[in-house]
């Protein structure tokens, strides 16, 4: 670990004269800071985590200043695992860099790997677009993750950890990408969109037909849309187009939607679109492939009630009533007679039980 750390900083240091800062602990950072500081992408950029300081196993929000002079933010973290050498533990929270890195990135790697108890998901995303799959973390041995993103101009790169269990991240890299010269084309229209796996809080969508770059769906109540995406414009989750709200955005032409809410119908509105090696995108089909998924009544969770604690419970009740309302001497009166009961109830069921052995006994 110490010869990876100042090893990478003798490098840095002796070839491009960036200085290193340390992590720190700041709570609440992440919601408040400004992303102003621009980073060029020249020749590629990487993250190897060497710069988080000492490490330290509570989790809160780190902000640190790593490779090529990139500034970062992860919450909910945690510094003190490794992986390949030093690396960032995330629970559920993100890892983000603060600065901007412009001039585009291509192709983005990382390694990941489970660590403690529990699987998590982890999902890549570039300027609030997700890229891939959702990936389950669930190895304690290293896997890198590769994916091409190909966007163009200034990037934020954030990969975030859900499911309350822990993943570490290590050794980050990615290339440069150029915009190219090539307009957009819009895909063909989905064939259809189908649902599976409905419950009361999530259901599995498919997307059938289309070969796009990015896939966004849009939910309403409404059985129509009162306005479609704008082409050249980017959508995030949550953002409203045409009465409705937009629930996923994606490359995955097979995703989940979670946090449904039980006994409602969703309208979905699928619009395949291509941006990727083409200029004046996301390109939009004209028209949405649409689908309504129903999700179901949450099943009841039932419960039983044996009724054993019931003569100590009246028992206890009575007592604590005639505590309150009897003077002190009434009071040690009472115990003492309770006592008395106890006692004779003790040495009866004692010498029944003696004469009942002695009679079967006698007689056997």
């Amino acid at each position: 670990m110490f010869k990876k750390r100042f090893l990478l900083a003798l490098a840095l240091a002796g070839m491009t004269g960036l200085s290193f800062g340390n992590l720190n602990t700041i709570s609440g950072l992440f919601s408040t800071q400004a992303t102003t500081a621009t980073v060029a992408c020249t020749g590629g950029g990487s993250e190897s985590f060497s710069n988080l300081g000492s490490s330290s196993s509570s989790y809160s929000t780190r902000v640190w200043t790593g490779d090529n002079g990139v500034e970062w933010t992860a919450t909910d973290a945690r510094t003190d695992q490794d992986l390949n050498g030093d690396a960032i533990a995330v629970r559920s929270g993100s890892l983000k860099n603060t600065s901007i890195v412009s001039d585009g990135v291509g192709t983005i790697n990382f390694d990941y790997a489970r660590v403690f108890s529990g699987n998590s998901t982890l999902q890549l995303f570039v300027n609030g677009v997700q890229y891939g799959a959702d990936i389950t973390v669930s190895s304690t041995s290293a896997t890198t993750f590769t994916q091409v993103v190909n966007v163009s101009g200034d990037v934020v790169i954030e990969l975030i950890n859900s499911g309350g269990k822990r993943t570490i991240i290590d050794d980050l890299s990615w290339d440069c990408y150029s915009a190219p010269t090539v307009p957009c084309a819009a895909p063909v229209a989905a064939t259809s969109a189908t649902s599976s796996n409905v419950t009361a809080t999530s259901a599995d969508i498919s997307v059938v037909g289309a070969t796009a770059d990015t896939y966004l769906v849009v939910s309403s109540a409404s059985a129509t849309l009162s306005a479609g995406p704008v082409d050249a414009t980017e959508y995030a989750v949550n953002d409203n187009i045409g009465g409705g709200q937009v629930v996923y955005v994606g490359t995955d032409a097979n995703f989940t939607l979670s946090n449904l809410t039980e006994d409602t119908d969703y309208n979905l509105f699928v619009y395949p679109n291509n941006n990727v090696d083409c200029t004046g995108g996301p390109l939009y089909t004209a028209t949405s492939t649409d689908l309504t998924v129903s999700t179901p009544v949450a099943p009841c969770i039932g419960a039983n009630e044996t009724f054993s604690n019931f003569g100590q419970l009246l028992m206890l009740e009575l007592t604590k009533t005639l505590m309150v309302t009897l003077s002190l001497l009434e009071q040690v009166l009472y115990l003492t007679m309770l006592l008395l009961l106890v006692v004779l109830v003790h040495f009866l069921s004692t010498t029944l039980e003696y004469f009942l052995t002695t009679l079967f006994l006698k007689y056997l």
